[in-house]
């Protein structure tokens, strides 16, 4: 099976930056933050994630991107809103530990639904982006039930 069949996230509605689809293969200068994101969690991954994989975390959902620069702003990304955190895809950059990731997404857990689909990746090589944390992140029911 080539790549080319294997159904990939409907990129328009993750980044609602851009009206066209992108080819992960090259990114431009030109694409959007959430397009790059996913070019380097496809790409420049240290952890194995497929497209199947991002499609089905998101399935029907809208993901808004956000970064953060420390865990205390991460923190603060996923506490903030009134809703609870449903599926979440988390890319640290190249000089960080993985126990920092895990320390990350143990920091995040409060504020996700207990089904909550996570994914998560250390860059394998220093991008463009120099912030510590980049991320997607969907919600979709109320955090009143606390």
């Amino acid at each position: 099976m080539n790549n080319f069949d294997i159904d990939f996230v409907d990129v328009t509605d993750i980044s609602n930056e851009t009206n066209e689809k992108r080819d992960f293969n090259e990114p431009d200068k030109n694409v959007s933050k959430s397009d790059r994101l996913l070019h380097d969690v496809l790409y420049n991954n240290l952890v194995h994630i497929e497209k199947y994989d991002i499609d089905k975390c998101f399935d029907e959902k809208s993901p808004k991107y956000f970064e953060a620069d420390s865990l205390s702003e991460l923190i603060n990304i996923a506490k903030t809103g009134e809703r609870k955190i449903t599926a979440m895809l988390l890319f640290v950059c190249a000089n960080s530990a993985m126990n920092e990731v895990k320390e990350a997404i143990d920091s995040i857990e409060p504020y996700c639904e207990s089904d909550c689909e996570i994914l998560f990746g250390a860059s394998s090589e220093n991008t463009a982006e120099k912030l510590k944390y980049r991320m997607l992140l969907s919600r979709e029911h109320n955090i009143s039930s606390l």
